[in-house]
């Protein structure tokens, strides 16, 4: 939950609340330079970091790599085809050994039907 309490979208919820998000997410961890998802991947997942730093980019015109954000513990990031993405439009890279929390679309519909702030 101390993790949940960090995210400006869950900022203002009770304990009992974020609990009751808290369990409909699942602990994931990756060591450095792992791929927690790619460009092309159905875009299924919300992620929230909880440990770690994760490297958001995608190949340029050059076939170089443009990173495009550098995620820190407690922030969202993925993409979920409800929000627009189909697919994701970035690859997601473990900068260090980090640990994530996910939620699917189906959860996070929920949690915004119940907490719309």
């Amino acid at each position: 939950m101390r993790v949940l309490r960090q995210v400006p979208y869950f900022a203002g919820l009770s304990d009992e609340e974020l609990q009751d998000i808290d369990g409909r997410m699942r602990s994931l961890a990756w060591s450095e330079g792992d791929r927690l998802y790619q460009v092309g991947d159905p875009a299924e997942h919300l992620y929230v970091l909880a440990a770690g730093h994760v490297k958001l980019g995608r190949v340029n015109a050059a076939g170089g790599e443009t990173i495009t954000a550098i995620v820190a513990p407690g922030q969202l990031f993925g993409a979920m085809s409800p929000l627009g993405e189909p697919v994701h439009t970035e690859t997601a890279t473990a900068l260090v050994t980090s640990c994530a929390l996910r939620m699917s679309q189906r959860a996070f519909r929920e949690v915004l039907d119940e907490h719309p702030q």
